[in-house]
């Protein structure tokens, strides 16, 4: 049986300080994992090759970027809110979903293959298990087990690590050698794997997967929206890349992107963790008078967001020796570290109200919250750009997410007021 934690505990919130290190330490391997992947491959591959990964890689992350909002946004707004008993047969429901729901993600990757290269069929054994590793961490997160997720992600960089190693070293490359694509491809598909079976290793029988007919049923009212929203999300990052490469210079739009890495970037994957371990608090609260109020989970959360924010102040500041150490190609564009860190700490304020949102079922405001970001924001970075080059863009980025944050402020009022416990 699963260890009791899951069928009794509570999620642990952001006030307590070890399992938010821990979820946000979980959020950073499993986002830092991927980002190696795709920086070993422009280390490794011939540009031809990179070309073909980067193509194939970024379907793969459509496609767990939807099986995340359909499955695992879910788990963290549902399964706090379920009585005990009940968690552990819903989460292996959930794991079931994942294992059939590999099906259309084989479906789709072989089209791509099919479509623009046959070497990438080598990706699917890491689509199948990656979808499964993710909605077990969601799980255990969900379950108020940070530490299990750190577990499971940990293994999969390690793993994943050591089998791209030793396949260099068995092919009898050198180290600046070119690597191809099936070793990058397996390498990650071994971490994967070895994530699955740490999986089983920590739920024991629960976590094997059970007919996904009570978890679907169970999460149908908010599933959809959620799966509306990660696809709203990825549509926005396409086009604001594909709007900053049309409108200006391959210099401006390598610019740019550096100064993004460098300053919002990291606190974009710090953010991501705190939503999701806000979420589950937030359902909990939701839940009924006797426990903690909305609005006062909602304040904890704000006030959790405020060292972020000085952390983007700071990484700012230091920007021109920062972009010298780091991104030397790109240093003149240091001065853009100001608005793009204007933008990143007004957004920062949005992610609780994301969480209230999450966590009491709004998926149909969430939604409409992310529809009207997209579109002013694809258009804010089109109209900076045509007018101001790289800086118009950045500054048009931050006027954008102050109206965003006034927006967002406004719906998040409305709906403490219609929620019962938001008031207290």
């Amino acid at each position: 049986m699963m260890p009791e934690t899951l069928r009794t505990a509570r999620p642990v919130g952001l006030g307590h300080h070890l399992p938010t290190v821990l979820g946000i330490s979980s959020q950073l391997v499993n986002a830092g994992t991927n980002v190696a992947t795709v920086y070993l491959a422009s280390l490794f591959l011939a540009p031809d090759a990179f070309g073909t990964f980067a193509v194939g890689f970024a379907g793969v992350t459509v496609v767990l970027a939807c099986a995340r909002g359909l499955i695992g946004s879910s788990l963290l707004v549902h399964l706090p809110a379920v009585e005990p008993h009940r968690r552990a047969p819903l989460a292996r429901s959930a794991l079931g979903l994942a294992w059939w729901g590999t099906l259309p993600a084989v479906a789709a990757l072989l089209v791509l293959a099919a479509v623009i290269d046959g070497t990438l069929v080598w990706l699917l054994p890491g689509v199948v298990f990656s979808l499964v590793q993710d909605v077990g961490r969601s799980t255990f997160l969900a379950g108020g087990r940070p530490g299990a997720a750190l577990t499971l992600d940990s293994v999969w960089a390690v793993v994943q690590g050591a089998t791209l190693v030793l396949g260099h070293w068995a092919l009898g490359q050198v180290s600046a050698g070119p690597v191809g694509l099936p070793l990058l491809a397996l390498s990650w598909g071994a971490g994967a794997l070895a994530g699955v079976l740490a999986l089983l290793c920590l739920a024991g029988v629960d976590g094997l997967p059970s007919p996904p007919g009570p978890w679907m049923r169970a999460s149908g009212d908010i599933a959809g929206w959620f799966t509306a929203v990660a696809v709203v999300a990825q549509v926005e990052l396409f086009l604001v890349l594909a709007t900053v490469g049309l409108v200006l210079g391959p210099a401006d739009a390598g610019g740019l992107r550096a100064v993004q890495l460098l300053v919002s970037q990291p606190a974009t994957v710090v953010l991501g963790a705190m939503l999701v371990l806000a979420t589950p608090t937030v359902a909990t609260a939701a839940q009924g008078p006797g426990g903690t109020s909305l609005r006062t989970v909602h304040r904890q959360v704000v006030r959790q967001v405020a060292p972020v924010v000085v952390g983007v102040a700071v990484v700012a500041a230091l920007a021109g020796p920062l972009m010298q150490l780091l991104f030397p190609r790109w240093s003149g564009y240091a001065p853009l570290a100001l608005p793009v860190a204007l933008q990143t700490g007004l957004l920062a304020w949005c992610m609780p109200a994301m969480a209230l949102l999450n966590g009491t079922r709004r998926g149909r405001v969430s939604l409409a919250l992310h529809l009207c970001r997209s579109t002013v924001v694809v258009a804010g970075t089109a109209l900076g750009g045509v007018l101001g080059g790289a800086a118009g863009a950045a500054w048009a980025l931050a006027v954008v997410a102050a109206v965003v944050l006034l927006g967002t402020a406004a719906v998040v009022r409305r709906e403490l007021r219609r929620t019962p416990g938001g008031a207290r």
